[in-house]
């Protein structure tokens, strides 16, 4: 199976906020960017987020998150901690440099790991990081995260 690239979902769509919808719409709940490195997990996640009405788009390592989130706004970012070059760590770093340095509001970042220890969750709080989900990812954590951070 090949890897979904950020080039080859379409550009996330204006959206009207009304809530976490139970099936797709045309207008979506909330632009999330999805940063990982597993087709299945890719699939699995953009899926889910359909469900929720959520326009998405991935990145298959932190190096090309950083370049999309420079570009674009996005309301949510759903970031793996174990990437290719550098980390979900890392990664939640730069982005938060990145908003510091270019005056930007902050973006909601949740950790999607399959570590969901104690350790892990200060890990990623640490590392600037809002939220943390447990792989693999369920519609209902989705929903929950989405309706914590997206109003």
């Amino acid at each position: 199976m090949n890897k979904v690239s950020s080039e080859e979902l379409p550009a996330a769509e204006p959206k009207v906020r009304r809530g976490i919808q139970d099936n797709a719409s045309c207008e979506a709940v909330a632009d999330v960017l999805v940063v990982e490195d597993n087709p299945i997990a890719q699939l699995v996640i953009l899926q889910q987020l359909r469900e929720l009405g959520c326009a998405a788009r991935v990145a298959t390592s932190g190096v090309a998150a950083l370049e999309i989130v420079q570009d674009m706004h996005f309301d949510l970012v759903l970031l793996d901690c174990r990437l290719p070059g550098i980390d979900g760590y890392e990664t939640a770093r730069a982005i938060r440099a990145f908003e510091t340095c270019h005056d930007r509001k902050p973006t909601a970042i949740v950790a999607v790991t399959g570590d969901g220890d104690i350790e892990c969750v200060d890990k990623c709080l640490l590392a600037g990081m809002d939220g943390h989900l447990s792989k693999p990812t369920d519609v209902a954590g989705l929903r929950a995260m989405i309706g914590r951070f997206i109003t």
